[in-house]
């Protein structure tokens, strides 16, 4: 958790399975950088706070990278990282975290983004407990105004829950890490088919209709994780904690043995309502982001667009992602 310093060099000479266009960001990196303490890991690294050479500060993720020959694991690990990086590069949203470039140096990829200085609201949990119902209402509406962007681009995140959404010092939500989310974009069906995210996230029809031979799930499965990310906030603890082991959670959500995570006692039922909707086992029947974001729950929990749309008072409905080329499939 020291301090680190290293200059960042944006090529991708000797890193043969790094595609060029992965480190020629629209918004060129830093010169120079230093690393700061470590504020989160995942699979694939570490992320830290980060001091550019021109004095701005950001987050940057380092993913160790491997010159010469790769397995076939590494190779599609690799293919995993790029396409985040890729669908990053496009989003501009409020409630979405600010990709900022991309750099190689010596054997590592760093990502940069806007460092949120408040952290993730799994952090805040483990700091504060639980959350008062008025703090759910906006952090919700946050939440979902953010998913709502991706889906009206045809993308569906697949990890939605409270460690992957990040709160900045207004109270602003801005939802981080793309490393599962699949762009839909050019495909014939807005349909995707691997099990991806977190298992005690997933919605039912994730773990029933993944794989080649399986019907596949729409953004609906989006909903279904927010729901157990409001579950997450009234509770302070992540959906079915009394079930120990991931594999045995897939295997009551999939098979419906225990149809939802249990809405908590204590809040209004207007929230029990709003979880209802988002807990409908058959995604027809289960409410969209756009329907979610006209329910009484959350439809008054706004501040001011000074305070909750990053200092800009915008209409996240009026901004869109411009397409540049066909996403992968």
């Amino acid at each position: 958790r020291g301090w680190r310093e290293t200059t960042g060099v944006c090529t991708s000479e000797g890193y043969p399975h790094i595609s060029p266009s992965l480190v020629r960001s629209s918004m060129p990196p830093p010169e120079g950088f230093t690393l700061g303490q470590i504020i989160g890991e995942g699979g694939f690294g570490r992320v830290y706070e980060c001091l550019q050479d021109d004095g701005r500060i950001c987050a940057a993720k380092a993913v160790p990278v491997k010159k010469g020959g790769w397995g076939q694991t590494q190779e599609a690990a690799q293919a995993e990282i790029e396409e985040e990086v890729h669908l990053m590069e496009r989003l501009k949203h409020p409630n979405i975290v600010a990709y900022l470039g991309t750099c190689t140096q010596d054997s590592t990829l760093y990502i940069f983004m806007e460092l949120v200085p408040g952290g993730s609201i799994s952090s805040m949990l483990s700091k504060y407990g639980r959350f008062k119902e008025q703090i759910i209402r906006g952090y919700t509406r946050e939440i979902l105004q953010g998913v709502g962007y991706l889906h009206d681009n045809k993308i569906l995140h697949r990890d939605i829950k409270a460690q992957n959404i990040l709160v900045d010092m207004q109270g602003t939500c801005k939802v981080a890490d793309f490393g599962c989310s699949k762009d839909l974009f050019g495909q014939v069906t807005d349909v995707a088919k691997t099990l991806k995210g977190t298992p005690r996230f997933m919605a039912p029809e994730v773990l029933r209709n993944h794989g080649k031979q399986g019907k596949g799930y729409t953004d609906k499965a989006d909903v279904w994780s927010i729901g157990c990310t409001v579950i997450e906030m009234a509770t302070g603890e992540r959906p079915w904690p009394h079930i120990m082991e991931n594999e045995a959670v897939m295997w009551h959500v999939g098979s419906g043995i225990t149809p939802r995570p249990t809405s908590p006692e204590w809040v209004s039922s207007e929230c029990k309502d709003f979880l209802d909707k988002c807990f409908a086992r058959e995604p027809k029947e289960r409410a969209s982001v756009k329907e979610l974001l006209e329910h009484s729950m959350v439809a008054g929990a706004k501040l001011k667009d000074s305070q909750r749309l990053g200092g800009h008072a915008a209409d996240p409905s009026e901004i869109s992602l411009e397409i540049d080329s066909v996403g992968g499939g």
